[in-house]
């Protein structure tokens, strides 16, 4: 009778034993799952952020058009030009993921909707037709997701057209 060494030792041959397979499987699988969430978490980062800075630009706008120096909500402390009080309600808009510093806004006033219309820098008065451009740089929450896309930040663009009221 022949008597295995493995049953003499009270060890499992090492094909047999399944007891670390768990592991080294989860180990596989979570690197790729945190991946994964991670990447969700950045897109889902960015898409708010730039949703957030359409709201931003609309509201800013809607005030524009009124021809106000100021809204009433900062008479406690009023911007400079109207200009500024346009950028500090998109940056408001922001709910704090906005950041004032990573903000340029870029506001343009044309006399008419002629395409070949020089612009001038400014809000512009009564009935004229108004760009706000807002460009804002998102830097990543993870240097993970900088690293995939090759860039420290995404940079978000919106344009909008308005006409002014016919204010005084």
């Amino acid at each position: 009778m022949m008597i295995s060494l493995s049953k003499l030792s009270g060890r499992v041959p090492l094909r047999r034993d399944r007891s670390a397979a768990t592991a080294v499987e989860f180990a596989a699988i979570s690197v790729v799952f945190l991946t994964l969430v991670v990447i969700l978490i950045e897109t889902s980062v960015q898409l708010l952020t730039h949703s957030l800075l359409e709201y931003g630009v609309r509201e800013a706008s809607r005030f524009g058009v009124t021809g106000q120096a100021f809204p009433a909500s900062m008479s406690a402390n009023p911007p400079a030009t109207r200009e500024d009080a346009i950028t500090d309600i998109i940056a408001k808009c922001g709910l704090g993921l906005i950041k004032q510093s990573n903000l340029t806004v870029t506001v343009t006033s044309y006399p008419n909707f002629n395409a070949g219309a020089t612009g001038a820098a400014g809000a512009g008065g009564a009935g004229a037709i108004v760009r706000y451009q807002a460009v804002y740089m998102q830097p990543f929450l993870t240097s993970l997701a900088a690293a995939i896309v090759g860039r420290p930040a995404i940079r978000h663009t919106v344009t909008m057209y308005v006409q002014n009221e016919p204010f005084s």
